[in-house]
């Protein structure tokens, strides 16, 4: 019979101490607002290391914080807004520009569904029709569609 060990609990790190008494929804909400996480980390006085690491410890708290990511996309389209908006002079209209296709990288980055590239590809409206047809058949409408794309259409 295999001896089994006690399970410790595991005491939190006087760094997650910190993290925990900031909270969840205060980090999230610092997510959502546009910090980084550098600057998150920095306030608190952990390592970026740290403070991703106890994002990622809790299922719940993980699923929070990946949404704020997703909200701070919003956040960034509109300090790229802001900053075109309130540049004064053409010195800092170009700067502004500057950030502010960083700032809708980064949004695309963190919420690729709602800024990313948008691809339509054609062809979707085939699929139910497609879908459970025979092989030979399937290969037969490969090759016409090929055939067509090369130009030799029938």
């Amino acid at each position: 019979m295999a001896e089994t060990k006690p399970q410790r609990k595991k005491t939190p790190s006087p760094s997650q101490d910190k993290l925990n008494a900031l909270g969840d929804e205060a980090i999230a909400e610092r997510i959502a607002s546009g910090e980084t996480y550098r600057e998150i980390a920095g306030s608190v006085g952990v390592g970026i290391g740290v403070l991703c690491a106890w994002m990622e410890a809790d299922p719940e708290r993980s699923r929070l914080c990946a949404r704020a990511r997703e909200t701070s996309g919003q956040t960034f389209e509109e300090m790229a807004q802001e900053a075109i908006q309130d540049a004064a002079d053409p010195f800092e209209l170009a700067k502004a520009k500057e950030l502010a296709v960083h700032w809708r990288w980064r949004a695309k980055a963190v919420n690729p569904r709602r800024y990313g590239d948008k691809v339509a590809v054609g062809g979707a409206d085939d699929l139910p029709a497609i879908k459970g047809m025979p092989d030979d058949a399937l290969q037969a409408k490969i090759a016409a569609l090929t055939a067509k794309v090369n130009g030799k259409q029938s």
